[in-house]
């Protein structure tokens, strides 16, 4: 026979509440496996690893509706979007260690005890990499009024720019694979590669064409899927399939 959680039990062991779970079971998200004759909720085994996805789900910022929608799906697997997620935790857990790296030597540099190098400072800006893409792209799209637009716009931008714009590609494309489960074509994907699209309109004015060709570009030059890849094993592809489709339903 399977053992029983009453209510209090997993709110115990899940560290939330118990309104937390009779509000899931109201939600249609986490229904007991059984109701007693007193009409006590009893919960399985089976439904604590129903509810620590849904506390994975949460802890990636998912709304309870989003989390609904994706684990009721006939194709859901746990499996593969778990992968998926823990390469995006593992990415921010990179870029956090780096930046408390960095906080921890600007403290001791204040007080005297350390000597930071420039390259400590700003570690992960690689300048071998960026000059062989301004090469690179000098090369593609020198000749080109975008690239001329593009190289005007850039001068003037300021360091708090260049914070701002580099932090909505990063929530964008962050997004984006938490969405990438979904397909390229849901409507919510869709949604943020139409913010990627008006992103790129910060440095030139960027029409489908162009855009598609990114998309390839993306795929096919591996020096800048590897940036992508940062994010997702997977998001080069995703990322070329989902603005293909963006721009084809735009052109009909």
């Amino acid at each position: 026979m399977k053992k029983k959680y009453t209510v209090q039990q997993v709110a115990s062991i899940a560290h939330i509440t118990p309104r937390t779970l009779r509000y899931y079971d109201s939600f249609g998200l986490l229904v007991p496996s059984t109701i007693g004759e007193n009409g006590y909720r009893y919960y399985t085994f089976e439904d604590l690893l129903h509810l620590q996805h849904i506390l994975f789900f949460k802890e990636l910022r998912f709304p309870l509706r989003k989390i609904k929608e994706i684990m009721q799906n006939p194709d859901f697997d746990i499996l593969q979007v778990l992968q998926s997620h823990k390469q995006i935790l593992e990415h921010d857990k990179e870029r956090i260690e780096k930046i408390i790296a960095a906080m921890q030597e600007a403290i001791q540099m204040k007080g005297g005890e350390s000597s930071m190098s420039t390259d400590d400072m700003f570690a992960g800006f690689n300048k071998k990499e960026l000059e062989e893409y301004k090469i690179e792209s000098e090369k593609r799209w020198g000749h080109t009024d975008s690239y001329k637009q593009s190289q005007e716009r850039v001068k003037n931008f300021s360091k708090e720019d260049w914070e701002k714009m580099n932090t909505e590609r990063d929530e964008i494309l962050t997004s984006l694979c938490k969405e990438m489960h979904a397909g390229y074509d849901d409507p919510e994907v869709q949604k943020l590669i139409d913010a990627y699209f008006q992103y790129m309109q910060h440095f030139y004015d960027c029409n489908y064409e162009i855009f598609k060709g990114l998309g390839e570009m993306y795929v096919q030059d591996e020096r800048f899927a590897k940036n992508f890849r940062i994010y997702d094993e997977h998001l080069p592809e995703f990322l070329r399939n989902a603005i293909t489709y963006y721009c084809n339903s735009r052109q009909k």
